[in-house]
């Protein structure tokens, strides 16, 4: 009985989950290749099925965007010094890849650094705001 059990999951990994896992990984990509032009600190994304990572400019700002995101319903792992990494399971459909995009979206905007922005101040030095 073991057995059976053993090959139907084999069957239903290869017949379902790993064309899944093919085009909801190129979903991923393509998403968070749209982020990026949107978000400059998310850069290098890169991956193979499912298993996808992007970089963030320092090892803290990816613990910020990892801890932000589980608050809001989002998993993330740490990789490597700056990258980013995403795991979603198998059988992971394109709404919750779309929910997963606009979560981290969401977290981006909000952690992302609001540009320096220098001027003159009234004795003349210049200072930054």
């Amino acid at each position: 009985m073991s057995c059976r059990a053993a090959l139907a999951s084999i069957e239903l990994l290869e017949r379902e989950y790993m064309a899944n896992a093919t085009i909801r990984g190129e979903h991923l990509r393509v998403g968070l290749r749209e982020l990026s032009q949107k978000h400059a600190g998310l850069t290098n994304v890169r991956g193979l099925g499912l298993m996808t990572a992007a970089d963030l400019p320092s090892g803290a700002a990816r613990e910020k965007v990892i801890q932000t995101a589980f608050e809001r319903g989002l998993l993330l792992l740490g990789c490597g010094e700056t990258a980013l990494r995403f795991c979603p399971p198998l059988c992971i459909s394109a709404t919750q890849v779309d929910i997963a995009l606009t979560i981290l979206d969401g977290v981006l905007n909000t952690i992302e650094p609001t540009p320096l922005r220098i001027g003159c101040s009234t004795s003349g030095a210049f200072a930054a705001s």
